[in-house]
């Protein structure tokens, strides 16, 4: 329960446009990396909605 209240907390601070150009790459590679390593495409499933992708 510890671990949700800090997740909650955190959320909390979090304010929209606030990553930095260097956080912003790293998601962009992280990304990039997920989709390149993903062994089915997407199948339209809806399964994890709302996609980012």
């Amino acid at each position: 329960m510890e671990h949700v209240e800090d997740n909650i907390n955190t959320a909390k601070e979090g304010k929209a446009n606030s990553l930095t150009e260097k956080e912003l790459e790293l998601m962009d590679f992280a990304k990039k990396t997920f989709k390149e390593k993903m062994k089915v495409n997407c199948t339209g499933c809806r399964y994890c909605m709302p996609c980012s992708i």
